[in-house]
C-alpha cells in the first residue's frame, strides 16, 4: 500500500512542477530527485534488524543559523541517543525513543517504515 502511495505522490509531484513551470529541464530534475526519494523509501521499507540498547548519552548538537545581512546566529541544544547493539554486532546510533531504557530489545520489520520496542 505505501508504495502506491509514493508512486502516487511522486506523479502529482511531477505533475505540478509542469503545470507551475512549463519547462521540461524542471520536470525532468523533478522526476530524478523524486525517484531518489522513492528509491530509499523503498529501501527503508525492505530494512529489517533487531538489536539491544547498551548505551544512552546525550550530545551537545550546535545549529548555525544566518539571517539575510550573513549574521550568525549559533543555537545549542542536547539531544539523547540509544547506541543499539544489533544481531549481527554492528552498533546503530539512534534518537531517544519514548520510555526506551538500557536493555530493551528495538525491532525494525520488514514492510514498516518505523521501528518498536519489544
Amino acid at each position: 500500500m505505501a508504495k502506491y502511495v509514493a508512486i502516487i505522490f511522486a506523479l502529482v509531484f511531477i505533475a505540478a512542477v509542469y503545470l507551475l513551470t512549463g519547462e521540461p529541464l524542471a520536470v525532468l530534475g523533478a522526476a530524478i530527485a523524486v525517484s531518489f526519494g522513492v528509491v530509499l523509501y523503498r529501501q527503508k521499507l525492505n530494512d529489517s534488524w533487531r538489536g539491544t540498547i547498551t548505551e544512552q548519552k546525550e550530545e551537545k548538537y550546535i545549529q548555525k543559523d544566518y539571517d539575510e545581512n550573513d549574521n550568525v546566529t549559533t543555537y545549542e541544544e542536547y539531544r539523547t541517543y540509544s547506541y543499539v547493539r544489533l544481531d549481527n554486532g554492528k552498533v546503530k546510533k539512534m534518537e531517544l525513543g519514548p520510555e526506551w531504557l538500557i536493555g530493551d530489545v528495538i525491532e525494525k520489520r520488514k514492510g514498516e517504515y518505523g521501528f518498536r520496542k519489544r
